[in-house]
């Protein structure tokens, strides 16, 4: 078993961590601000209210105490794939002064800051980290907040009033309101949820925690009406289908068992919602009928004529060649600017707030990369994903408790062809610690012995 794990590493050029002039005591109080890092980042919508967290910097703080503590007491040697990662958020500082140089430093700071705020959270994943323990303890944390999340949408549902804590956010589909969450807009709560649904499948959970997260998973994504997580929940069950395909054993059997029960106990507690809750079925009965139609685009319900497919299209093909046109058609050196991007005025939400002429709110990651930084960028992006990729699946070949990992990616790279997810607050969070966890040699060699 060591000799595989020392053949994987030697594959991928990667050095064991090693930690110096500090303390256990200190590794424990660094793992715990990363902690609260992580909350202050997943609240962000608690920020908004709460004005004195953003008014005396506290992420920026703790964000300073942490890369001050790994760079001047960790002793490092950097694996050769997480350079790429680092390489990623280098190529950031440029496009902070390309966009100077174009702009002022009033877009320049603010786009820089919303680009890579969740993004620095990968090389401190990377790093601080120490073990699955530590690991269990982030992931439970963001259940945690998703779960708060599912509250706020619930209370919504049922009549409750949260104007004080979300504003006046307003999203109509098929005549039923599509309610802001703490977690964000409707959607990030609903694409939240397919992660969750993995998690409980192949997470390694007791009966009653994986039936609890696949209840509220299936009343999020109902309740959010939501395209793009019907879309990632047909996804996630044909990756199920296809690895336990391949799969042999007691792997194999013990899936098809986990799915046998979540299956039963949802239908054993939907229909006692009908029985005990008649007035919740019929408000849950029109949410998923309106999902459905706006997934299928048939336009029996009004607003809902325009399916998965069409916005799958439009933002896959269409918005990237229309948006790149414009974006080049405005450059004197379009050349240049498609290797090397069109600055944080060409697109993004703080480009759209402050009104620059010309800049888009593209619903792709991918595409808004290559706006910003241009083919270079993307090509650093695609690499370390790739990378992250195969080490996660050498984990999931070693322990089966952490296949999860393996379906989150996978659901990332697919939901981010939708939605700007690498530098969304909460969805964001979890993708670049999942990338970091992915080049982290202590877990990976905890994994292997």
């Amino acid at each position: 078993m060591e000799a595989n794990y020392k053949a994987d590493e030697r594959a991928y050029s990667c050095k064991q961590y090693l930690v110096g002039n500090t303390t256990p005591l200190f590794k424990k109080i660094d793992i715990f601000v990363f902690f609260i890092l992580l909350l202050f980042i997943m609240l962000y919508q608690v920020q908004l209210v709460f004005e004195w967290i953003s008014i005396l910097r506290v992420r920026e703080l703790l964000y300073a105490y942490l890369y001050i503590r790994i760079i001047f007491f960790y002793k490092l040697k950097i694996p050769y794939a997480s350079l790429l990662v680092i390489a990623y958020l280098a190529y950031s500082i440029f496009i902070f002064f390309h966009t100077m140089m174009i702009y002022d430093m009033t877009l320049a700071l603010q786009g820089f800051m919303r680009f890579v705020n969740v993004a620095l959270l990968a090389p401190l994943a990377t790093t601080i980290i120490a073990n699955k323990k530590q690991l269990q303890f982030i992931i439970n944390l963001w259940c945690i907040v998703f779960f708060i999340g599912f509250i706020t949408a619930f209370y919504q549902l049922i009549g409750g009033d949260l104007s004080w804590l979300l504003g006046d956010y307003i999203a109509v589909r098929g005549g039923l309101v599509r309610a802001k969450t703490l977690l964000g807009e409707p959607n990030i709560g609903a694409m939240a949820s397919i992660f969750i649904i993995s998690y409980a499948f192949y997470g390694a959970l007791k009966s009653f925690w994986r039936t609890l997260l696949v209840v509220i998973s299936s009343l999020f994504i109902i309740i959010s009406l939501s395209k793009a997580a019907i879309a990632g929940l047909i996804v996630f069950v044909c990756l199920s289908l296809l690895i336990n395909y391949k799969a042999i054993g007691y792997y194999k059997t013990k899936n098809v068992i986990k799915l046998m029960q979540l299956i039963i106990i949802f239908t054993f507690i939907i229909i006692t919602l009908v029985f005990l809750l008649p007035e919740v079925n019929i408000i849950i009965d029109r949410y998923f009928n309106v999902a459905i139609s706006a997934f299928t685009g048939t336009g029996e319900i009004q607003g809902t004529t325009k399916g998965i497919w069409h916005d799958l299209i439009n933002r896959a093909y269409f918005y990237p060649q229309r948006y790149i046109e414009n974006a080049l058609s405005r450059s004197d050196t379009p050349l240049l600017h498609l290797i090397i991007g069109n600055s944080f005025g060409a697109a993004g939400s703080v480009a759209r707030g402050l009104d620059i002429e010309g800049a888009v709110l593209p619903h792709n990651s991918y595409l808004e990369i290559v706006l910003v930084g241009g083919l270079f960028m993307l090509i650093i992006f695609l690499f370390f994903i790739k990378t992250a990729y195969k080490r996660l699946m050498l984990i999931r070949k070693q322990d089966i408790g952490l296949s999860f990992l393996v379906f989150w990616l996978i659901l990332f790279v697919i939901f981010m062809i939708s939605y700007p997810i690498i530098y969304e607050p909460f969805l964001g969070a979890l993708f670049w610690i999942v990338v970091g966890v992915a080049f982290n040699n202590r877990l990976y060699k905890e994994v292997f012995e």
